[in-house]
């Protein structure tokens, strides 16, 4: 019965450690998939604020000329119309005066008046507009405003910046901490099937949950034999009663659930861990950061490296047996 027992709890060990590197493994896959990016250096950011700079003499004078170019342009197609009604309206002949005034030299005099007229006070408004602009810019009051909002908007500019680098830092550290710790728990599975209990040929997870269910639920009492785990396995893998590739077990976890119990609890056991500890919040903070929102990460962590502690100890005391 002891020898049983010892056996159950063997294959329990194997499982948790299977289900530890099935875990980890995705989760190292994941993270490093998030890392592989760049961060935008600070001075070719599009959100980056630009300096105010004061208006120079010679954009004093492009501006005025641009203000004058325009303010010409739209007096004269304001005032060119206007001319032409006024002129219209001084024939008398509202209803049938229209095209006689506008082919007409009177019509055209007041057409030049008028288009002039409002040439020159485009030009005027267009130079105190510019004058304005200039001015405004210059102002000094204005201008240190300008000043104080640029320093603002490059702070936050500059703490979004490094916020982003300090996400990339705690992703590779925590992307280098989740290898270290797959790595050992590798180790450690490898000292487990190094003891040479299980076959070579059935050392996965899928044939170690199947064996610990066997073992668990009383169809066998050991692994070797006519009535021992290994052939009752191959008899349910030939009869298509069990799926022992893994990659088609995570697609259909439903169809497994009555015949491949064990392994289908570990399965959702695992993916549940999975994305408690590769959730985008959980992988922006570092360990030294850690706060409730994170806490999964640690203490995941924790309980591979006290259960990998714990599987050695247990194996040296089986060597003893």
């Amino acid at each position: 019965m002891k020898k049983n027992v010892n056996m159950l709890k063997y294959l329990q060990s194997v499982l948790e450690l299977e289900k530890n590197v099935y875990v980890l493994e995705k989760a190292a896959a994941r993270i490093h998939s998030q890392t592989n990016y760049t961060v935008t250096p600070l001075n070719k950011r599009s959100s980056t604020p630009k300096e105010p700079e004061k208006v120079g003499f010679g954009v004093s004078v492009a501006m005025a000329l641009i203000s004058m170019f325009w303010g010409v342009v739209w007096g004269a197609l304001i005032g060119a119309p206007i001319g032409l009604v006024v002129a219209w309206i001084r024939t008398g002949r509202l209803f049938v005066g229209f095209f006689t005034t506008l082919f007409s030299a009177t019509g055209w005099m007041h057409i030049g008046i008028a288009t002039a007229i409002g040439a020159g006070a485009g030009i005027v408004i267009g130079i105190i507009f510019a004058l304005w602009g200039i001015a405004n810019n210059n102002n000094k009051q204005n201008f240190e405003a300008a000043k104080r909002k640029y320093s603002s908007d490059l702070a936050k500019a500059k703490e979004k910046y490094h916020e982003e680098l300090d996400e990339k830092a705690n992703l590779l550290e925590y992307s280098s901490a989740t290898r270290y710790k797959l790595e050992q728990t590798r180790q450690t599975l490898d000292k487990l099937y190094g003891l040479n209990i299980i076959h070579p040929q059935y050392r996965n997870i899928v044939a170690v949950a199947s064996f610990y269910q066997y073992f668990d639920t009383g169809r066998c009492m050991m692994l070797e034999g006519h009535e021992g785990a290994y052939n009752l396995y191959e008899n349910e893998r030939r009869m298509d009663m069990i799926i022992t590739q893994l990659n088609v077990v995570v697609t259909q976890l439903n169809k497994i659930r009555n015949t491949q119990y064990a392994l289908y609890e570990a399965i959702c056991e695992a993916n549940r861990r999975l994305e408690d500890i590769t959730q985008d919040s959980q992988l922006a903070m570092s360990y030294a950061k850690a706060t409730a929102e994170n806490s999964e990460i640690i203490a995941y962590n924790s309980h591979v490296a006290a259960k990998n502690t714990e599987f050695l100890s247990w194996m040296e005391v089986w060597k003893q047996l």
